[in-house]
């Protein structure tokens, strides 16, 4: 069985946002959402055509392509320009090795001032004795009347090999390097983000098993580097309810609240603790794993260090029907007013179906929302009749009328594989997240110092195993994105997956 896993998921996202953060929330939503342009094709007549696209956008930057196509791949072999008047800059030299992290089959390639000009096209006949397929001008613009400051203006080409290998990139840069009229030729490097590690006791502990493991899984230190959240992202936590806690509710730094504490399971409203109570730990350990306040010095890190979690209490030590019922259809509701949940997060579910719960969620789903929830830990196949989980099925293409919108949740180990007492179903479960051995946050009513639980890491901190806890961190990464950019759609959030 295949496993499509969040850790994969959060690896292409600090790819994306490395994107993001050269050029710019624009660029983001491409990535996202990406759209057709419009391209000009001119092909003059030569034994070898040379196609010139130019890409036309509403932005004021746009890419020149040069293609060179051939029945057979060509080595370029034009005699180079007479330079002799010319005083070039001075160049510098690529250390590029063949185990560094860059794109196989392109070379990067920053022109001297003296030949560069604003849209002006380049031949593959320029770089002898390289085999290019084609020419992109990175540094071109739609508008030809644009100022730029031509004495210290480098045209940047990118180019893209015949050869897809990384050993081609390798043998080209030290050819092209060597040309008079080139400043620098190197790889299209693939840059990481600056890592940002917690200071987090729990983060790291001594033991790699009842340590923060997951948070590592996912690569979240890498994102960390970007972003470590929003309290402008609301996210609702359908649960037992969620207890104050010094790693949640702790408001020195003015990072994180409690927004709208909502009890669904009580009718009595004149609580002064209305919403903030968790008798059973398991709320306040899923919320932990959402947005526990990272880099306080205190116990465990959420997936997000600053969001607002509107924790929304559904029963105690199980779920009632009737208030999940009514949680989901608050969200559903003050959809279009400033109390919007942009994600609802549920770590439940049964073996039977819920048809009161499918008309709550499709309705919060169509008005835009992200319903997140669980799979189970039985272990079975879901996919199998008459062992289908729920709600998690209602997304399922084996369903009848498939909600859109809805993420279904797995749980992996710390070796990124099934554990047992996992369930599994390619189908019915979207991808797996780390789910065993969760340490996280618990109402500190139900733990002690010298508590004798198994489970037990430290007072406030224990460890939880299941699909519930894989289910938080899928949703604590969709907060993730949404404080990168709010516009995204729930939609555009669950293509990710």
């Amino acid at each position: 069985m295949s496993m499509k896993k969040i850790t994969s998921i959060l690896l292409v996202f600090a790819i994306a946002l490395s994107c993001f953060a050269y050029v710019g929330c624009d660029l983001w939503n491409q990535i996202v959402n990406p759209t057709s342009t419009t391209r000009n094709t001119i092909k003059p007549s030569s034994t070898t055509a040379i196609t010139t696209t130019t890409t036309t956008k509403t932005t004021t930057t746009t890419t020149t392509t040069t293609t060179i196509s051939s029945t057979t791949s060509t080595t370029a072999t034009t005699s180079k320009p007479n330079y002799d008047d010319i005083v070039w800059e001075e160049k510098i030299y690529s250390n590029t090795t063949i185990d560094d992290n860059f794109v196989p089959g392109e070379v990067i390639v920053v022109l001297d001032k003296a030949i560069s000009e604003v849209n002006k096209v380049h031949s593959a006949g320029f770089f002898v004795g390289v085999n290019i397929l084609s020419i992109e001008d990175l540094t071109s613009f739609s508008n030809p009347d644009v100022i730029v400051d031509k004495e210290n203006f480098n045209q940047v080409l990118l180019l893209t090999l015949f050869e897809k290998t990384k050993e081609a990139v390798i043998d080209a840069i030290k050819i092209i390097e060597k040309i008079e009229g080139v400043k620098y030729a190197g790889a299209n490097n693939i840059d990481e983000p600056d890592a940002v590690f917690p200071d987090d006791p729990y983060y790291s502990y001594i033991d790699d098993e009842r340590d923060q493991w997951a948070l590592d899984a996912i690569d979240a230190p890498m994102v960390w580097g970007f972003s470590t959240g929003s309290n402008c992202v609301r996210i609702g936590v359908i649960d037992t309810g969620v207890a104050s806690h010094i790693d949640l509710d702790n408001t020195d730094n003015g990072n994180y609240i409690f927004d709208n504490s909502l009890d669904f399971y009580r009718s009595s409203t004149d609580d002064p603790l209305l919403g903030k109570t968790d008798l059973n730990s398991h709320g306040t350990h899923v919320a932990g794993i959402i947005g526990a306040i990272g880099n306080n010095n205190e116990g465990v890190s959420g997936v997000n260090w600053s969001v607002s979690i509107v924790q929304m209490r559904v029963g105690v030590h199980g779920f009632d029907s009737a208030s999940v019922v009514k949680a989901i259809k608050w969200a559903a509701d003050v959809w279009d007013t400033p109390q919007r949940i942009s994600i609802l997060s549920y770590s439940s579910g049964v073996y039977e179906p819920r048809p009161e719960y499918e008309s709550v969620i499709r309705e919060y789903c169509e008005k835009g929302g992200l319903f997140i929830c669980s799979t189970g830990n039985k272990p079975q196949d879901n996919d199998l009749e008459g062992q289908h989980h729920y709600p998690s099925f209602y997304a399922s293409e084996l369903y009848s009328n498939p909600i859109d919108n809805m993420i279904t949740v797995g749980r992996s180990d710390i070796n990124d594989e099934r554990p047992n007492g996992a369930n599994w179903g390619d189908e019915t479960i979207m991808l797996y997240a780390p789910g065993q051995n969760i340490v996280s946050t618990i109402p500190l009513a139900q733990c002690r110092e010298n508590c004798a639980s198994s489970n037990h890491i430290g007072y406030g901190y224990h460890l939880m195993s299941g699909s519930s806890m894989a289910t938080p961190y899928v949703s604590g990464v969709a907060a993730l994105l949404l404080s990168i950019d709010p516009q995204l759609t729930a939609s555009q959030l669950r293509r990710l997956y």
